[in-house]
């Protein structure tokens, strides 16, 4: 028995592709071992769930009854496109404010 929802299989490949990117891109951003995918994590992270995706894609050509579907790599893309955007900015803004926090001595204003 197979679990269906009403939502369009492309918002679930978004939503999946997204969540996967948040995780990739906060473990690539704060590893310490390799200092490229630190220095780069949005490209890392968009190219890895990107090539995941596309791969992923080009297996269901082979397994009976699946079908692969452009479409279903854009929403994969775009999921975490939007993903690493999001989590790059909220990165950025919280470093900022504890930057702003640490300026702040205690009796001053």
């Amino acid at each position: 028995m197979a679990i269906t929802t009403d939502i369009s299989d492309k918002v679930n490949h978004f939503g999946a592709y997204g969540l996967l990117s948040v995780f990739l891109y906060l473990n690539l951003h704060f590893q310490n071992r390799f200092e490229i995918f630190s220095k780069y994590p949005a490209f890392y992270t968009i190219l890895i769930a990107s090539t995941y995706g596309l791969l992923d894609e080009i297996h269901q050509m082979f397994v009976p009854g699946r079908s692969a579907e452009f479409l279903d790599w854009v929403a994969d893309f775009s999921g975490s496109l939007l993903a690493v955007l999001i989590t790059g900015y909220l990165i950025k803004r919280f470093k900022q404010t504890e930057i702003e926090k640490s300026k702040l001595k205690p009796g001053t204003f």
